[in-house]
């Protein structure tokens, strides 16, 4: 629902007029529809028919109510007109072997007001409605027939419209008052820094051309407000209807919330809310023990804030609405309590009156898990005008990797065929059938197999092409399954099953976008077999993504080549890229690579004592806090032992595998503001405490990285390695040298946070003083020191903390 100030009109869809409003059950979330199968049964009722069926039939109708004037749009999946007769086709699909179900309330008012449409349109005395329930598996039809007259369909409509009409009123004011606050709204901070204003400027330019913009801007230029703001503002010129601020992490979700509380303050009345994931906000203390997904709880007969959601849910909606702007998810949860209503869709629910959605990627880009309810295919909200800004967009590739893959084992299909009852037959006869199909593809990988002295088989197989006669079967498997699971909904085995279901239903999802992008392995390893489709290149789908955005920007402090980001990310030639300079004084941050070490695997026995021996020369001229970064857990370890027996007096703290949050925590308080005593944090690179943590000021003062940050040679790596190899004679650079590089300038944006702060960085091993790395040093690295030996870096170290403590 939306106030259009140019037609002075609430435009709406029959979803929002009747979501709300006239819901008897459970949110549309728990449902399910295939857009291919109505498309599918709208052909074959078309063929039955012949000239006199139209399929997809739009209409739109105006009204006034209470001093509203109202536009509302819907669309039929067809229009029968046979002599004086006026039929209404509306699609209903299900799957499995239920008995047909036509009276869900929800879906009976809206082909009521569907039916109503129709009667004004045509100017009919009566309508005859034609509910169609199309089997997915079967492809039956089974039509639910009903005649209503156009006086009752119109009592029906315009008592939905008086039920929306509160809703009403708040969009129209909002339309209005959000447009005057946000012109008169202005910078919610002081003076812009060195940056800050290009970076704005380049965001609204790129919003308003309807472009996509690769930014990188260094830590200390104020990302995040740069992009909210010049978004907001368009927002105000009407160059976009929301706003979807993207990130990974929950600490830059609240980092975007508190810049928007900032705009609060300057005036702009805009209502924004945070999203979190499903298991986050369940309120079933059952749900959440079970041991099991979440969702499987979320039906009406299992959660008793599901049955009966929005009868109670529009007053929560309202309350929310009429007394905050910013919605967190405490605040959610605490409404969504008083009203007994589910928290996690009372949020998104609620997000379709909010300005700025702040959420994780996936809510935009995993096929499995974006919001339906603005990405679906069955969307009312498409040609809505959205603006993307991504946060720390380094991390998107391998995030939407793993969002477009998907995989199955053996191990896991016999696992739960183990748990099924002695008297399953038919579902144990169907998992016997799928295992066999899981065996067969061991043939696959005949001519790559191998065995060990203990008779234990390895073997691969590699394709451009999936499986199609496995996926077959697993689609049949899947539909018994699914039955299985509709019929003993209350056995805990159903439970278990529901993790099967979801492994199941995303490989098959991910079939739909298999193209050269796309890679499938078998593997064959102790007895287990695995079948693997890979995402190698994310770009197409991302870029198909972004399409659903009139605008995306892409931004982090880390974006090095901007062009490796570029291509891997679903840009273009068109795309703007911008690299902006650090707004800190070059003085402040002391650069050295030592290049007298090599921390490649088959010298790291050799080099483990050296680099103890130069970390000592780091930081032994100045007391503080440092943290040391290094390419895995074992060789950390290794260091670590070194560096105590050298340095048994100095403080230090080494990261675990596996670490909780009570733990990082606890890790992170190591680091005092004190300046009087020297503290050292052994850590990984690329884990938990390289990107993302906040350590201003004294409490750290250096960062040092041990190697360039390869991953682990891998399977994926180098399928990834031999994909781009081809399309750009990059590969090992796109699979191992730009993700690695990035990972070690994240690690060094740990140490300048603010204007005030010093320090240091240093960077050991060979391969940076080679010409292929320093071109990929960013643009405020030009006064980086050279050193051979520990003695030179120390005395680097050392002249720099003399000049900064005479500054």
């Amino acid at each position: 629902m939306r106030y259009c100030v140019e037609k002075a009109a609430i435009e709406m869809t029959l979803d929002e007029l009747c979501d709300l409003s006239s819901h008897r059950g459970y949110p549309k979330g728990y449902q399910s529809s295939s857009e291919t199968a109505r498309q599918k049964c709208r052909d074959e009722l078309a063929y039955e028919n012949g000239i006199f069926f139209t399929p997809d039939h739009s209409f739109c109708f105006t009204c006034s109510m209470g001093g509203i004037h109202y536009e509302i749009t819907g669309m039929a999946d067809g229009i029968l007109r046979l002599e004086n007769n006026i039929y209404i086709y509306v699609i209903k699909c299900e799957k499995g072997r239920s008995q047909p179900n036509f009276s869900n309330p929800l879906w009976n008012m809206k082909t009521l007001c569907t039916a109503h449409l129709a009667a004004s349109k045509f100017d009919c005395d009566t309508v005859k409605l034609r509910t169609v329930l199309y089997n997915t598996e079967s492809g039956k039809k089974r039509i639910d027939e009903k005649e209503y007259s156009a006086a009752f369909l119109s009592k029906v409509f315009m008592g939905q419209v008086a039920k929306k009409e509160r809703f009403a009123r708040l969009a129209q004011k909002k339309a209005t008052d959000v447009k005057d606050s946000i012109s008169s709204m202005r910078f919610p901070f002081g003076n812009m820094r060195d940056g800050q204003r290009t970076l704005i400027e380049e965001a609204y330019r790129t919003i308003h051309d309807g472009n996509r913009l690769f930014a990188q801007a260094p830590t200390g230029i104020g990302k995040t407000i740069s992009v909210l703001y010049p978004a907001v503002k368009a927002l105000g010129d009407g160059l976009c209807d929301k706003i979807f601020y993207l990130t990974a992490k929950a600490s830059t979700r609240r980092e975007a919330f508190a810049a928007i509380k900032k705009m609060f303050e300057a005036g702009a009345e805009l209502k924004a809310i945070i999203l979190y994931p499903k298991d986050y906000m369940c309120s079933s203390g059952i749900a959440k023990l079970s041991g099991g997904a979440v969702s499987a709880y979320c039906s009406p007969d299992r959660c008793d804030k599901a049955n009966g959601y929005f009868s109670r849910a529009e007053e929560a909606v309202y309350e929310l609405l009429t007394t905050a702007d910013g919605y967190t998810p405490a605040l959610i949860s605490e409404v969504a309590k008083k009203y007994n209503v589910c928290p996690y869709e009372l949020s998104l629910d609620l997000s379709e009156y909010c300005d700025i959605i702040i959420c994780d990627y996936n809510y935009v880009f995993d096929p499995v898990v974006s919001i339906r309810r603005y990405f679906g295919e069955d969307s009312a909200r498409i040609g809505e005008n959205y603006v993307f800004l991504t946060d720390e967009a380094h991390n998107l590739a391998d995030r939407a990797r793993d969002m477009y893959s998907a995989e199955i084992d053996l191990a896991t299909f016999e696992r739960f065929y183990s748990m099924l009852p002695m008297d399953e037959g038919r579902l144990s006869s169907f998992f016997e059938e799928i295992i066999r199909s899981v065996h067969a593809l061991k043939k696959l990988c005949s001519d790559n197999m191998t065995k060990d002295e203990n008779g234990n088989e390895r073997g691969f197989y590699f394709s451009t092409t999936p499986p199609w006669s496995f996926s077959e079967k697993l689609q049949k498997f899947l539909l018994e399954l699914e039955n299985y699971s509709k019929k003993h909904s209350e056995e805990a085995l159903s439970d278990q099953l529901f993790e099967l279901l979801a492994l199941i239903r995303k490989y098959l999802l991910i079939l739909d976008y298999y193209d050269e992008h796309f890679r499938t392995y078998v593997l064959v390893d102790e007895g287990n077999i695995k079948v693997k489709i890979y995402c190698i290149d994310p770009s197409r789908v991302l870029d198909e993504r972004m399409n659903k955005a009139c605008a995306s920007i892409l931004f982090s402090a880390t974006l090095t080549p901007t062009d490796y980001f570029v291509d891997v990310l679903g840009g273009s030639e068109a795309a703007v890229k911008l690299e902006l300079p650090s707004p800190f004084p070059r003085e402040n941050l002391c650069l050295a690579a030592m290049t007298g070490i090599s921390t490649r695997h088959a010298d790291r026995d050799f080099s483990a004592s050296k680099i103890a021996v130069a970390i000592g020369a780091a930081v032994l001229p100045k007391k503080g806090n440092y943290i040391v970064y290094f390419p895995s857990y074992s060789f950390m370890e290794r260091v670590a032992l070194y560096f105590t027996k050298k340095f048994p007096a100095v403080n230090i703290s080494v990261q675990k595998r596996g670490m909780f949050s009570i733990e990082k925590d606890k890790f992170l308080d190591f680091f005092k503001e004190d300046t009087d005593i020297l503290r050292i944090g052994f850590c990984v690179l690329g884990g938990s405490f390289s990107e993302g943590i906040d350590l201003p000021g004294s409490r750290l003062i250096g960062s040092i990285i041990v190697g360039v940050g390869l991953p682990q040679l891998s399977n994926d790596l180098n399928i990834i390695r031999d994909f781009y190899e081809l399309k750009y004679e990059k590969g090992y650079d796109y699979a191992y040298t730009y993700p690695g590089m990035n990972k070690v300038l994240q690690a060094c944006g740990r140490v300048i946070r603010q204007e005030s702060d010093c320090g240091i960085v240093v960077l050991i091993d060979d391969r940076y003083a080679t010409q292929q790395y320093k071109n990929l040093f960013p643009e405020h690295w030009q006064n980086i020191n050279f050193a051979s030996s520990s003695s030179e870096l120390a005395k680097i170290v050392d002249s720099f903390w003399r000049n900064t403590n005479n500054m």
